[in-house]
């Protein structure tokens, strides 16, 4: 089992997704592992035993400012960030994320891999390294809620340059994280065409869920033999 001491999860969340509570973490307990750190951003408290480390925000907030708030009680110097319908629905490839976190490890320029490729790759590698590629930097997605590996030092500097106002506020952050002198990547390998991106191969999730938060049937079916299985009443959100 690889070790895990410098690498977290973060999960921002908030209360009104709360029904994707147990889909979303019994996911991450299914097809992840139990004995990486958990770190979950939240406005309200929640209500259970998994092993998890509440960061409690205050609702009117900006997102920038409860990142931060989570990222000054994280250790680790390596963070997964993620949300809370990026649901797993297969096991993660944990030897490849290892490699990554030791090509950050050996590069301080590598800021970011993100899990996930979408068009804005340059198709270029930086150093050699065969499975990963280079991140157009002046693009509208170079920051993404995607599932991706942060270093935690760039995070706390771009949330601290750029007071990102809401989870979705990307386009804005993307212009502001292309100030900074690190390189970005993602994964080479494509799996799926789904939307504007490819599902991951190496952490194969929903991406997302919820859209206008409705659930996103459209691309991907397979989600109502999930919401079935716990007797999640698909009419209360809608579907698209």
């Amino acid at each position: 089992m690889t070790s895990y001491n410098n690498f977290c999860i973060l999960t921002h969340t908030h209360s009104d997704c709360k029904d994707l509570y147990d889909l979303y973490f019994d996911s991450i307990n299914t097809y992840f592992t139990k004995e990486i750190q958990h770190y979950v951003c939240v406005d309200e408290e929640i209500s259970t035993d998994r092993s998890i480390n509440q960061i409690i925000y205050k609702k009117n907030s900006l997102f920038a400012d409860r990142i931060l708030l989570a990222l000054s009680q994280i250790k680790q110097d390596f963070i997964l960030f993620s949300l809370e319908d990026y649901v797993l629905y297969d096991y993660v490839d944990q030897i490849s994320l290892n490699e990554y976190l030791n090509f950050m490890s050996q590069n301080p320029i590598i800021g970011f891999i993100r899990l996930i490729q979408s068009g804005i790759v340059k198709d270029q590698q930086y150093p050699e390294y065969d499975k990963l590629v280079v991140l157009k930097k002046y693009s509208d997605y170079y920051f993404s809620t995607q599932i991706t590996i942060w270093r935690k030092d760039l995070l706390i500097q771009l949330f601290e340059s750029y007071k990102t106002q809401t989870v979705r506020d990307e386009i804005a952050t993307s212009y502001e994280l292309s100030k900074f002198d690190y390189i970005g990547m993602a994964v080479k390998r494509k799996g799926k065409s789904v939307g504007g991106h490819f599902d991951s191969l190496e952490y194969p999730y929903i991406a997302t869920a919820c859209v206008g938060g409705k659930w996103n049937i459209s691309e991907y079916p397979h989600i109502t033999t999930l919401l079935n299985k716990y007797d999640i009443d698909i009419s209360i959100r809608g579907y698209r």
